[in-house]
């Protein structure tokens, strides 16, 4: 149901009809890891933590590619895999004890 605007008060007031806003499209950009051309790029933070003999740490992997990110290289080139865990764990190890 529509209500028309009292003459008395639209007199006073200037009505100006908005336009509907315009939609960007956002432009795809390429991975970091994998050169995959993605629109929103996810990544994920979690801490992985360690048993007592290990060191305790932050992981970065991208959701897209499934990549985690190699802190040595700076490059997302390791894949979820045992062997990267491992590469990851023990350079966070060589890493906390030049610290101490």
């Amino acid at each position: 149901m529509c209500m028309e605007i009292p003459k008395e008060i639209a007199d006073n007031y200037e009505i100006v009809h908005c336009e509907r806003p315009i939609r960007t499209n956002k432009t795809p950009e390429p991975c970091d890891g994998c050169s995959k051309l993605v629109v929103d790029r996810h990544v994920d933070y979690r801490k992985f933590k360690a048993s007592k003999k290990m060191q305790s740490h932050w992981r970065i992997k991208c959701r897209v590619c499934a990549m985690y990110y190699n802190p040595e290289s700076g490059l997302w080139n390791l894949p979820n895999t045992a062997t990267s865990n491992h590469k990851l764990t023990m350079f966070y190890e060589r890493f906390y004890k030049k610290d101490k």
